[in-house]
């Protein structure tokens, strides 16, 4: 989540229902939301849990229409010098042609190399990789790095109460999020947070609400450090884990987001 908020004229109907006390500790709970930590300044008292639900969904909602035009950005970028490299390349193959006075064969085996180079470089460096520690990349059959954490998220979670997924479709919200989260942590984070969340027993339902995590819980970004971190491992679930309302409220609206997640896909 970036570190900066959009506080928008309309919310003074909330905070002309609230005494000035309330409205600081409002301020100072939506601050603590945003920097990512624990929201403890509305305990006990629900006329404050409700104006910060208000606030926090439309926080939330700022917050994915800027990640999605941040990606959009990136990949308008990457497109760009993607069609420059292909210029140079072109332009290369063409002056090969143009200096070289060996046999058409020459030629053609040249030709050959240069998009034998083109096609080897589109693939994902997960399967151009054979270090990678979660088996060899076998080239006579590509996989997209999608399909590679879909497979092994559902065998992960064949006999895990976190349900299995169907799909992770280009262009959905799902795989905006996947892509999120290999840009910040990198391809190997995405492994071990699946091996992390399927040895969860709190994320698996163990706890006292009987939350179940699910792949578009996982991949939100306040959600999947937590879990890379240990916050959810076992040893942590007991008494060393707080139990607040403040922690229970943004599970049931991060559950709530992620389901929203599911039914786009």
């Amino acid at each position: 989540m970036k570190k900066s908020i959009i506080i928008y004229a309309d919310c003074i109907a909330i905070l002309e229902e609230l005494t000035y006390e309330q409205a600081g500790r409002l301020f100072k709970a939506v601050l603590s939301y945003v920097n990512e930590e624990p929201v403890t300044e509305i305990e006990g008292d629900p006329a404050l849990k409700m104006a910060f639900v208000v606030l926090r969904k439309q926080i939330d909602r700022d917050a994915e229409k800027y990640t999605a035009k941040c990606e959009k950005n990136r990949e308008i970028a990457l497109a760009r010098e993607q069609r420059k490299r292909e210029a140079r390349q072109s332009t290369n193959v063409h002056e090969r042609k143009r200096t070289n006075t060996n046999s058409t064969d020459n030629d053609n085996e040249n030709d050959s190399d240069s998009e034998v180079t083109k096609v080897t470089n589109k693939l994902p460096s997960s399967l151009r990789s054979e270090g990678s520690s979660h088996g060899k990349a076998d080239a006579t059959q590509p996989k997209s790095f999608r399909e590679k954490v879909l497979i092994y998220f559902n065998e992960k979670m064949a006999d895990k109460s976190i349900k299995p997924i169907k799909a992770i479709t280009d262009g959905t919200k799902r795989s905006e999020y996947l892509k999120a989260r290999v840009r910040e942590h990198g391809r190997d984070a995405i492994f071990q947070m699946i091996d992390k969340a399927a040895s969860s027993q709190f994320l698996n339902g163990y706890n006292q609400k009987g939350f179940t995590a699910t792949f578009d819980w996982l991949v939100l970004p306040n959600n999947f450090i937590k879990v890379l971190e240990g916050n959810y491992d076992n040893e942590n679930n007991g008494t060393n884990r707080r139990d607040s309302s403040a922690e229970q409220t943004t599970l049931a609206a991060a559950s709530a987001v992620a389901k929203l997640l599911a039914e786009n896909e």
